[in-house]
């Protein structure tokens, strides 16, 4: 996925947290297993990362908030960004030169950089927290990858990945920590104007150990 070689929580933290100035002794998760499918990609490193973070800092959390102004709906080439990357490609190999630098600079012009991810750490209806994801790890577009991933793993089906709003959960296991993550989450999807929307993945995650 884009960014992809961003996302290392093992050498960064993903929110500037209250005890930041504290030693990351965080184990990182390396893996995830969902319906005894091992995963092994950013997406199934994130999350994990993202919630543990927040436990260590409030541990009577009850929900997280993610908040994007994208234009980019999702759908299942998301889950497979080299495939998605070839075609984009060869796309560019279909057109005149001239023609893709001018739509560049065109789209750079409007949309300039992605938009970063707003955050919102959530203990019942007490907000603890509220801040951005740092944009060099995850940011708007970068989020849509990350958000596929959920979709996946909450077997939503494919042609209502992009509802106004939609509901699921998951459980997912991570076998080197002994640890599970049961995942509830809610997708809002709002348009806004001119091809812009605003989408809010709302995460409430209980964590267990396993045996």
């Amino acid at each position: 996925m884009p960014n992809d070689q961003n996302i290392d929580p093992q050498r960064s933290r993903l929110l500037s947290l209250p005890g930041e100035e504290v030693p990351d002794l965080l184990k990182p998760c390396d893996s995830l297993i969902v319906a005894r499918v091992r995963y092994r990609h950013s997406a199934a490193c994130f999350w994990p990362r993202l919630i543990d973070e927040v436990r260590q800092v409030f541990p009577g959390f009850s929900r997280i908030e993610l908040t994007s102004v994208t234009s980019e709906s999702i759908d299942p080439m998301r889950l497979d960004p080299q495939r998605e990357l070839e075609n984009d490609i060869q796309d560019l190999l279909d057109k005149d030169l001239e023609q893709v630098i001018s739509q560049t600079i065109t789209e750079l012009e409007m949309f300039g950089a992605p938009p970063p991810v707003q955050l919102r750490v959530m203990e019942t209806s007490l907000e603890c927290y509220s801040g951005k994801l740092p944009p060099d790890s995850v940011d708007a577009e970068t989020l849509t990858y990350l958000v596929a991933w959920l979709l996946e793993w909450g077997r939503v089906p494919y042609k209502i990945w992009n509802r106004d709003a939609l509901d699921a959960q998951f459980v997912a296991r991570d076998p080197d920590r002994s640890v599970a993550y049961h995942i509830s989450f809610t997708i809002i999807f709002r348009h806004l104007s001119e091809g812009l929307y605003r989408r809010t993945i709302d995460i409430r995650p209980t964590v267990a150990p396993t045996q």
